[in-house]
């Protein structure tokens, strides 16, 4: 097989895809939505196959891997254990390489964001644990106000910062490993890491290897005993966003959180764990195809309505899946921004 340099890595298991008998096939949202076979996760590996072989990217190959939220559905029926999301960004690098990236793509890219307000202005310079709240994470007020709840001690980095996953998801890969370098070094010194984005964890801690990152459901299960909490009993439904509970197959600790505050288990939708749903804003899908984006936000929507979300809250961990539910009609909230409702009425008077 001739490959091309940047799908080099990925040829072969693109290729052991392309021959499989579609076992995966109902898993995949997208697919589902349009009904489409090229589309589907043996679809894409297909077309990379093929620039693989023949050493060319085309329009066909763009539109087929940019086709894909990364929501990882695919790896739970996948035999062999094929990780369809790398195949995708190393294509994704090669279409824009070549120059038919699709319009929307350099705006879906990862953002260098100062730390909110409220982080910054009660950081403790040296603290050992060291917020990293990513490019699109807008609960730092909320987290802010848990931390000082729970007497931690908290820094943030000085300087604007982005991991780079989400440039590199849209196949801006130089850009993302850029952006990566300057976080690293950004965190550099901290004896604890604890970043507010799944995805952007799954890529300090899994791509990078950082192995002082904890995501924010983790440590907020951690914390959630030291809390005065509001001791009415306030059920909500629980949206397993897909970077956390496939990416880095967490589940149990956002829960703790919600049972410790709400005062009751967390109402499951059908589609709960590593078979939830996605909400169709992964990997800059919605940039290039926002109107199959808005589809699946609406599918998802539909199975949290049917778990009770018309008259309880949603709580996730993702700020993304949280917006993008709050605009089907939702009453949606990221974790922190949730929990920090829940702090003892005296607590809150006091943060302000």
């Amino acid at each position: 097989m001739t490959a091309l340099p940047l799908l080099a890595d990925v040829a072969a298991a693109a290729e052991h895809c392309s021959y499989c008998a579609k076992l995966c096939r109902y898993t995949c949202p997208v697919a589902e939505a349009t009904g489409r076979e090229s589309v589907t996760p043996w679809g894409i590996d297909r077309e990379i196959t093929q620039a693989a072989r023949t050493g060319t990217v085309t329009a066909s190959t763009a539109a087929a891997v940019y086709a894909c939220t990364g929501c990882r559905a695919c790896g739970g029926s996948c035999l062999p254990g094929l990780d369809l999301p790398t195949h995708v960004r190393a294509a994704r690098a090669a279409v824009v390489q070549a120059g038919l990236a699709p319009d929307g793509v350099e705006g879906a890219a990862g953002r260098e964001v100062a730390a909110a307000g409220a982080l910054e202005a009660g950081a403790t310079a040296g603290a050992e644990l060291l917020v990293f709240p990513g490019c699109d994470s807008r609960d730092g007020d909320a987290l802010a106000a848990v931390l000082r709840a729970a007497g931690v001690a908290w820094d943030v980095a000085r300087e604007p910062v982005c991991c780079g996953a989400r440039s590199v998801d849209v196949g801006l890969a130089d850009l993302g490993a850029e952006q990566a370098g300057r976080a690293q070094a950004a965190l550099a010194g901290a004896a604890r890491v604890v970043v507010m984005d799944p995805h952007c964890a799954r890529r300090l801690a899994v791509d990078l290897a950082d192995d002082r990152v904890v995501t924010l459901p983790r440590l907020l299960a951690e914390l959630v005993g030291r809390l005065a909490l509001r001791d009415d009993v306030a059920p909500v439904v629980w949206h397993d966003p897909c970077w956390l509970a496939r990416g880095l197959r967490e589940h149990a600790e956002a829960r703790d959180v919600v049972r410790a505050a709400s005062g009751a288990d967390a109402v499951e939708p059908e589609a709960t764990g590593e078979r939830t749903r996605c909400t169709g804003g992964g990997m800059g899908f919605d940039a290039v195809f926002p109107e199959t984006g808005r589809a699946l936000r609406d599918a998802r929507a539909h199975g949290l309505r049917a778990a009770g979300a018309d008259a309880l809250p949603v709580v996730t961990a993702v700020t993304t899946a949280a917006q993008r539910l709050a605009a089907a009609g939702l009453d949606a909230h990221d974790l922190a921004g949730w929990l920090a409702t829940r702090l003892a009425h005296d607590t809150q008077e006091a943060q302000r």
